[in-house]
C-alpha cells in the first residue's frame, strides 16, 4: 500500500489494525500450524 498511498495514511492504519489484533501464544499457534500443515514448525 505504501506505493499507492501517503506515509501518513499508511502509518495510521498499520497502528489501528495492530490495536486490534488477537495475541496468540507460541503453543497456539504451533496447535495450528499442526493442525493445518501437519507438521510442527
Amino acid at each position: 500500500q505504501e506505493y499507492v498511498l501517503p506515509q501518513e495514511y499508511v502509518q495510521t492504519m498499520r497502528e489501528s489494525m495492530l490495536k486490534r489484533c488477537p495475541v496468540s501464544s507460541y503453543e497456539e499457534v504451533r496447535g495450528v500450524f499442526k493442525k493445518e500443515i501437519g507438521e510442527l514448525p
